[in-house]
């Protein structure tokens, strides 16, 4: 099981991930100051992560960053295995979710936030992330709310 959060406040980014792997944050957190934040998930691998904050930093689209990786060549062969978030400066954020995502899998966005999780107890597990980080004092502070 490995869910994750990425959240916009204003100038500031964050994301909080959780697995049964240890140290997975370190593999599945991605941050540039000023871009955005992204994440990178089940049988992850990082330089998506990288790639996407990339693709944030030469146009500042998420989605155009998400789909430029899904559909490149070179991730033609694992693209499949992976799950993505993506949040840029502005807009909204983006998930993906491969084909062979490892077991009930799903993901939600809200303005300013997205959630995904993969081998989850139920496809309702990252709305109630985005619920639970919407309710905590001071979150959202640019006055973002989910849908």
């Amino acid at each position: 099981m490995t869910f994750s959060l990425v959240v916009r406040d204003g100038e500031r980014f964050g994301v909080a991930a959780g697995s049964s792997s240890p140290a997975v944050a370190a593999r599945v957190a991605h941050l540039r100051p000023g871009v955005g934040a992204a994440a990178s998930q089940n049988i992850t691998d990082p330089t998506l992560g990288t790639s996407l904050l990339d693709g944030l930093a030469d146009h500042g689209d998420a989605r155009r960053a998400l789909a430029d990786v899904t559909g490149a060549a070179r991730n033609a062969k694992t693209i499949a295995y992976r799950q993505l978030t993506v949040l840029g400066r502005s807009g909204p954020g983006f998930a993906y979710s491969g084909a062979h995502t490892l077991g009930t899998h799903a993901s939600a966005t809200a303005d300013g936030a997205v959630a995904a999780g993969n081998m989850l107890s139920g496809e309702h597990i990252p709305r109630v992330l985005l619920d639970a980080y919407a309710a905590a004092p001071g979150s959202w502070r640019s006055g973002c709310s989910p849908r």
